[in-house]
């Protein structure tokens, strides 16, 4: 008799533990919304899982043991909704509508700015010039990026880290901790724009990974001008930049360059998790890395010429030199058995020097063929 009931009930158990829920996000005209973030709290309210919409609009909650859960979700352009879910009841396609976030003010001003964020047929612009996050570094706002995620120094699109950083739609020579070091000595306030490709042209030769383009300001201004900067950061080391960046326009042609010095001692700290099926133990490893760097470079020059009004050309340089680079790495590993009880560590520690020398150079004719009306 017990065997009987275990097999009559065998396909309900089955189900409940494959129980999966679809929905869909859009706005109040009906339009699908993607890349929005929804994070997934139990009734403690603690953050048990995070996801991102498609490029439809699309979500799908799975793997999820609690029976009621709370969704919060948020996106630049919109109010933030929270809806209390109970997983056994909900049956059917769950839609999202996300409202405008609209705030009563006494006194408005009307003056003409481009949104924060724009999506494209392609690709999702994050609008950086003139908001509040031109005054931190390149990399700083890649991690603010929507659609953008970061962990242990790395960055994410849709949980991918296959991904492709361009300037200005040229690739960037540079990975890991080198193209983060580039990044953070490239200043926000001559950054117009961050494009978030997931699905990129052929041009960028991208081969699957997503495509994160930083396209920098051109100068509209007839004249000259000049900018002195620097900057001075004090977390657990100090870290400091100092640049200067110089703009002439005159009829057709327009010049841009810029130089930026940074110095500093850079710590990072990162975990990884390694299971082993067949023992069932599980390694646990903190990687505790500390380098120190006084010289590190970054140079952008930028010509552009308009033959006609339909031809332009254009000559980009960027460069990043880091003579000598030298820290340590060390990584204390615990070793965990079946019982979840340490049976075993051991301690790694390596010290190491490096030097980087990256150029990258283009040359661009752009010819229109007819005139915009």
């Amino acid at each position: 008799m017990y065997k009987f009931l275990i097999f009559l009930f065998f396909p309900i158990l089955m189900f409940s533990q494959q129980q999966k829920i679809d929905g869909t996000v859009v706005n109040m005209q009906n339009e699908k919304l993607p890349l929005v973030s929804i994070e997934v709290y139990n009734s403690q309210n603690a953050l048990i899982k995070k996801i991102m919409t498609n490029e439809e609009g699309a979500f799908t909650l799975e793997g999820i043991s609690e029976k009621e859960v709370k969704l919060v979700v948020k996106d630049l352009e919109y109010a933030q909704f929270e809806k209390k879910l109970d997983l056994d009841k909900q049956d059917k396609i769950l839609q999202i509508v996300l409202k405008k976030d609209i705030k009563e003010i006494q006194e408005v001003v009307m003056t003409k700015q481009k949104p924060v964020v724009k999506r494209k047929i392609d690709r999702l612009e994050f609008n950086v010039e003139n908001s509040n996050i031109s005054s931190l570094n390149a990399w700083e706002i890649l991690k603010k990026t929507p659609g953008v995620t970061s962990g242990n120094d790395v960055l994410a699109i849709k949980g991918s880290q296959s991904i492709l950083v361009t300037i200005n739609d040229k690739k960037v020579m540079l990975t890991g901790d080198e193209l983060k070091n580039l990044l953070e000595n490239t200043q926000g306030d001559e950054i117009k724009s961050v494009e978030v490709i997931t699905n990129p042209p052929a041009k960028y030769e991208a081969s699957g990974s997503a495509v994160l383009n930083i396209v920098m300001k051109k100068n509209k201004i007839e004249g000259y001008r000049g900018i002195i900067s620097s900057k001075y950061v004090q977390s657990q080391y100090a870290k400091g930049v100092a640049g200067i960046s110089q703009y002439y326009k005159k009829d057709k042609l327009s010049l841009m360059a810029s130089y930026y010095l940074g110095s500093g001692t850079y710590y990072r700290e990162g975990t990884d998790h390694v299971n082993y099926i067949e023992d069932q133990t599980e390694w646990v490893s903190i990687m505790n890395r500390k380098d120190r760097n006084k010289s590190q470079n970054s140079l952008n020059f930028n010509m552009e010429y308009e033959i006609d009004s339909l031809t332009n050309v254009s000559l980009n340089y960027s460069g990043f030199f880091s003579p000598k680079s030298f820290g340590t790495y060390s990584v204390p590993t615990l070793i965990y058995n079946s019982q979840n009880v340490v049976e075993s560590d051991y301690f790694t520690i390596n010290d190491h020097q490096s030097r980087s020398i990256n150029n990258s150079l283009s040359f661009l004719v752009d010819r229109k063929l007819s005139k915009k009306k």
